[in-house]
C-alpha cells in the first residue's frame, strides 16, 4: 500500500515500510556558491532531484530550464554534475557547479560563481525529490 498526502502546497508519497519517498517543494536562490535545501523526506537519502524556476503563468514557463541529477551522476565530477534541459532552445547539456550534492533529506545547489540557475539570487525554484533507504 502507498499513502499520498498533501498540505495544499507540497505533496509527499511513501511506500509501505518506508522503502521510497517522493516530495515537492520550493526554495529561493541566494546567489551564493552553496545553498543547502531541506527536501521534506523523512530521513531518506535523495536519489534524484529535478529543479525548475517557478512559473506563475503559461507565458512565464514557456522558456524555462529543467535541471536534474541522480545520486550516481552528481558524484561523476568533483564540482557536481547535472543535466540541464532548455525548454525554449530544445537542447540538453551537462552542467557542473549547479546541483553539487545530494544528501539525507537535503540537496545543495550552486550558482557557478555567476549568480545563475539553480541558485540565482531572489529567484524561486520548484523541486521534486525522490528518496530511498
Amino acid at each position: 500500500d502507498t499513502v499520498l498526502t498533501s498540505d495544499g502546497t507540497d505533496i509527499s508519497w511513501a511506500a509501505a515500510g518506508g522503502a521510497a519517498q517522493i516530495a515537492t517543494g520550493e526554495y529561493t536562490g541566494d546567489g551564493a556558491t552553496s545553498l543547502a535545501v531541506t527536501a521534506g523526506l523523512s530521513g531518506q537519502q535523495i536519489k534524484m532531484v529535478t529543479i525548475t524556476q517557478r512559473g506563475t503563468s503559461a507565458a512565464g514557463i514557456a522558456d524555462r530550464d529543467i535541471m536534474w541529477t541522480t545520486d550516481v551522476i552528481v558524484d561523476d565530477n568533483a564540482a557536481g554534475l547535472a543535466y540541464n534541459e532548455s525548454t525554449g532552445a530544445g537542447n540538453m547539456e551537462t552542467r557542473t557547479s549547479a546541483i553539487i550534492a545530494l544528501g539525507c533529506n537535503s540537496f545543495t545547489v550552486d550558482d557557478n560563481g555567476l549568480d545563475s540557475d539553480p541558485n540565482k539570487c531572489g529567484v524561486v525554484y520548484n523541486f521534486i525529490v525522490w528518496g530511498g533507504g
